[in-house]
């Protein structure tokens, strides 16, 4: 049996058995990947514009290795910190995390 659950603004649906056990997060993806993702989205656009993680580090007031455990999704992005970075890359936050 399947049952459609309202969580915030998304719909699940959930195929479990027993439908007091199905969990809203099970159907969405994992917080090391969305960071993967975002990292990969940053790292994308830094070498579209020919920016070292050097310089994207300095336009954004951090250091060289913060934007490499960004890029490889070692770290939390804080919203400031999301907020510079698209700053810096000329685009909008919600461009930076589109998943």
């Amino acid at each position: 049996a399947s049952r459609a659950v309202r969580l915030g603004v998304c719909w699940v649906t959930c195929y479990s058995k027993y439908p007091k056990h199905c969990s809203f997060y099970d159907s969405l993806i994992s917080t090391d990947e969305r960071r993967k993702q975002l990292g990969a989205r940053i790292k994308a656009l830094r070498e579209q514009q020919g920016l070292s993680q050097r310089k994207l580090a300095l336009m954004i007031g951090s250091n060289q290795t913060h934007i490499w455990q960004i890029e490889n999704g070692t770290v939390n992005v804080g919203l400031d910190i999301l907020c510079r970075l698209a700053d810096a890359l000329e685009v909008n936050v919600r461009d930076l995390i589109d998943f």
